[in-house]
């Protein structure tokens, strides 16, 4: 389930006073299994990218290609642009680009906001009664969505979802997405809103999640704390552009760029750093607080072995 983008861009209010270009002829190559951290300020174009990769949104040029399949071609460009094609042909792509909506799940910021049925059970049905599934496969993805997110089904099926604090609200709207058995799942500030309590929660659910189901995860953050602990690749976005794309640790040792486009690395990493200046004999490119600990108490036995 492989996403490539290719020289894509998204203009808002084209040709008008207020035209904005939001994508800026981006290109980037996404496999299957990885878990990405897509990060950049308000504005530089993290959630109109994501919105364009189950065709939400069209992009103004370029193509998104999904497992193979591009979902930009024909209907989703500028009529003006399509080429002539027979009903059969658009009938076909309407049902393809349907069948990659369902296989790339998208969790907007605040999703509890879109709760609304009587009980979570009813809600976590919903997609999956859309999907056209029988009795016995909804119940089936319902249970098994709960479970993932941690809320058992006995024990919630029959509560109301608005009873629930707000980090098992964003986990049971979460459940809802997974009950359509996506094979890549995009979301965008899970954590936003959340109390410390309830953002490590839905961060380590995700994480389960991701090394359970072997799912593709892109997760839309400003949080380099949280992206340095659980992404494996970060990408991040400065007025519609890639400015970097790399591991954690690479990204995180451009401090002047980041810092540059409104952002910052860690700060255990300013620690790190500041300790090193210092004489301190440890690694410069530690971006978490376990690998400080680790690193400090390695230089503190080094220390007292020495004394001794």
């Amino acid at each position: 389930m492989s996403i490539k983008i290719v020289n894509l861009t998204h203009i808002y209010d084209k040709k008008t006073p207020n035209e904005t270009v939001a994508i800026d002829h981006i290109n980037l190559e996404i496999e299957t299994g990885e878990f990405i951290g897509l990060i950049g300020h308000t504005g530089s174009g993290k959630s109109t990218l994501i919105q364009q990769m189950n065709g939400l949104l069209k992009p103004s040029d370029g193509e998104i290609i999904v497992s193979g399949y591009n979902i930009t071609e024909g209907l989703d460009l500028p009529r003006n642009q399509r080429k002539r094609v027979s009903k059969s042909e658009v009938n076909e792509r309407k049902r393809r680009l349907i069948e990659v909506r369902k296989r790339v799940g998208l969790v907007f910021q605040y999703p509890e906001y879109q709760l609304f049925e009587e009980t979570i059970e009813k809600d976590v049905a919903f997609g999956p009664i859309n999907l056209g599934l029988d009795e016995t496969e909804v119940k089936l993805r319902v249970i098994d969505a709960m479970q993932t997110v941690g809320m058992p089904y006995e024990q919630f099926k029959d509560r109301s979802p608005f009873e629930l604090s707000g980090g098992q609200k964003r986990r049971i709207a979460i459940a809802g997405v997974l009950a359509m058995k996506p094979e890549v799942l995009i979301l965008d500030e899970p954590t936003a809103g959340l109390d410390p309590k309830g953002r490590d929660e839905i961060l380590a659910q995700i994480k389960a999640l991701h090394e359970k189901e072997k799912l593709t995860v892109i997760i839309v953050s400003h949080s380099m704390e949280d992206m340095a602990k659980i992404a494996e690749r970060l990408i991040v976005m400065n007025k519609g552009n890639v400015v970097l794309d790399g591991t954690p640790k690479e990204v995180f040792r451009h401090i002047d760029l980041l810092e540059e486009i409104g952002l910052a690395v860690p700060q255990i990493s300013y620690l790190t750093r500041a300790l090193v200046s210092q004489g301190f004999e440890i690694d410069p490119d530690i971006i978490t607080v376990d690998e400080a600990k680790d690193a400090l108490l390695n230089v503190l036995l080094k220390q007292k072995v020495k004394n001794d």
